[in-house]
């Protein structure tokens, strides 16, 4: 019996010896391959590929993955990868980057390089190679921007600002030297954040945004965007803040008169879309919203019994919408609004037509009349702004329930009938 167990620890060391051969072998061989690729990179892009394998396949051993020397090598030669798919990008705009996380596998490489490297040499090194890489990320990270690739851009500029402070941290001159370059590249790291909906990753760039000098109007309305769904308070202090240093950023004003809009502040935000108008007047959008906010008032004002207010509110909006008009005839949104106003507006009288309905007198009659009179006029004033609207956009199911609605009421029930059916067909 300890005849076999001897066996056994003699099998076990042979094999651990083995795999150490194996991985001391691996080693040289991807460092003899780098050399080769150096002497003449055009010719020996495959030594390069061969030498990224080696070198995996070595630093699974554990005698060779705690070597300072196996992964400065992985740093170097995933540097080169992605350092000749950059150059390729360059050369040829159309090509596509396969692997751009080599570079953030050659950083990994080099920072744990830089934590086994003991002699000032070695330190030399890492420095020097992490150099390669900062310019590498950036790269990386601008190619994908440019792609609108936001979450690689995103992860890239992270990584170049981390490497950036690390260089600060062990006393070496920064990547970006100057406060410009640095505050640019803050930046592009928000706005990438910020595309990549990342919000939680993106949040601390923000405030590193803010801290800067002058902040870019886009990181008020950025951070803003990306704290009204979690912390609307501070949200707010964003946006009134942003507000308060560009006055005139149309961007920001649009995101504080959505702010008004969905928490109904519809007073106040009149001002608001006036400022809008007089700062952005060709943007019909505003036009339009002021029409909204006018004929929302106007409902208000009509269930609160002020008639004489809800009426001055119906011609506010209507106004505001034939302005939008004015501006571009075929704007759907004003088409689809004016007719809305006019039919909303006509159905307000079915429930003092029903009550008129029950009264048999002669004057209840007439009163009746008058009243029906004044509701077809409305629908037959809508009518036409549907039809405008539908020629703009045949598959609008509000717009088609509404011209369905008025054929029935003029007695045309062939024609609300076709109207039903295409509406059936858009439901199915």
């Amino acid at each position: 019996m300890k005849k076999f167990l001897l066996l056994l620890v003699a099998v076990f060391f042979v094999g651990s010896f083995a795999m150490a051969q194996d991985g001391k072998k691996a080693f040289k061989q991807a460092n003899r391959l780098l050399g080769t690729y150096n002497l003449d990179p055009g010719s020996n892009a495959d030594k390069l590929v061969e030498a990224k394998d080696l070198i995996d396949e070595a630093l699974e051993d554990a005698e060779i993955a705690a070597m300072f020397k196996a992964w400065i090598l992985k740093g170097k030669i995933y540097n080169e990868l992605i350092g000749t798919e950059l150059t390729l990008k360059i050369i040829d705009p159309a090509h596509e980057i396969v692997d751009i996380e080599n570079g953030e596998i050659a950083l990994d490489a080099l920072m744990k390089a830089n934590e086994l490297a003991v002699k000032s040499f070695e330190k030399r090194d890492v420095i020097q190679n992490l150099r390669v890489s900062a310019g590498h990320l950036s790269n990386c990270a601008i190619t994908s921007f440019s792609d609108k690739a936001y979450e690689a851009a995103f992860k890239n500029f992270v990584l170049g600002l981390d490497l950036n402070d690390f260089f600060i941290e062990v006393g070496e001159e920064p990547s970006f030297s100057d406060t410009a370059s640095l505050g640019e590249q803050v930046f592009y790291t928000a706005v990438s954040g910020y595309y990549a909906q990342d919000y939680e990753g993106v949040a601390p760039i923000f405030e590193r945004a803010l801290a800067g000098d002058s902040p870019d109007p886009f990181i008020y309305e950025g951070y803003y965007n990306v704290l009204k769904e979690s912390n609307m308070e501070k949200a707010l202090e964003i946006l009134n803040e942003g507000r308060a240093k560009y006055p005139n950023e149309t961007a920001l004003l649009y995101a504080e008169i959505n702010h008004m809009v969905a928490e109904g502040q519809l007073e106040a935000l009149i001002i608001k879309l006036k400022d809008a108008v007089e700062k952005d007047p060709e943007n019909i959008s505003v036009y339009t919203t002021l029409g909204a906010v006018y004929d929302n008032l106007s409902t208000k004002a009509k269930a609160d019994g002020e008639t004489e207010k809800a009426g001055d509110y119906f011609n506010n909006s209507m106004s505001w919408f034939e302005q939008a008009l004015a501006k571009d005839e075929n704007n759907f949104d004003a088409l689809y609004s004016l007719g809305a106003l006019f039919y909303n507006k006509a159905a307000t009288y079915t429930e003092a037509l029903n009550e008129l309905a029950n009264d048999f007198s002669v004057a209840g009659n007439k009163k009746y009349d008058a009243l029906k009179l004044e509701m077809d006029a409305l629908f037959e004033k809508a009518f036409p702004y549907f039809q405008k609207a539908e020629a703009i956009n045949d598959k609008d199911m509000n717009t088609l329930l509404a011209i369905k609605e008025i054929y029935a009421r003029k007695g045309e029930l062939e024609k609300s009938n076709e109207y039903k059916e295409r509406i059936e067909a858009l439901n199915n």
